[in-house]
């Protein structure tokens, strides 16, 4: 049995998720950009971002729906989400790179610990790899 891997990159990244106040639950979240009807492990950049103030100590937590979903925190994330040096007014952001496994409807699921009106999550699609064997 031979297996084979066949990685994507787009030219210019693609924005899938765009949300005000992401929640503190596990949310679905869908890669529109990313191929349906096969798993494929999605290479993506997530930004958190606040323009009204410190969002405080947070976690943002990125996961396979196959995974558990368990609640995002500063000893379980993705990554972190900290400044405590703004004051209302100011606006802070924070991101990272990671990769994370889709189901076959293009799905994956994310949990912050911060949500609030002036909290927002963004999910760019850099590409994706096709780990299946041949």
């Amino acid at each position: 049995m031979s297996h084979f891997r066949s990685r994507l990159r787009w030219a210019s990244v693609v924005q899938d998720v765009s949300a005000a106040n992401p929640g503190l639950s596990g949310i679905t979240r869908k890669l529109l950009s990313v191929p349906q009807g096969v798993r494929v492990q999605a290479d993506i950049s997530v930004v958190s971002f606040s323009t009204n103030g410190s969002p405080g100590l947070g976690a943002i937590y990125v996961s396979d729906l196959l995974q558990d979903d368990i609640a995002a925190s500063v000893s379980n994330l993705t990554f972190s989400v900290y400044n405590n040096g703004l004051t209302v007014g100011q606006s802070f952001a924070t991101g990272a790179p990671t990769s994370v496994m889709t189901d076959t409807l293009q799905q994956i699921r994310t949990r912050c610990s911060v949500s609030a009106a002036d909290v927002s999550l963004i999910i760019v699609t850099h590409g994706w790899t096709d780990l299946r064997g041949r």
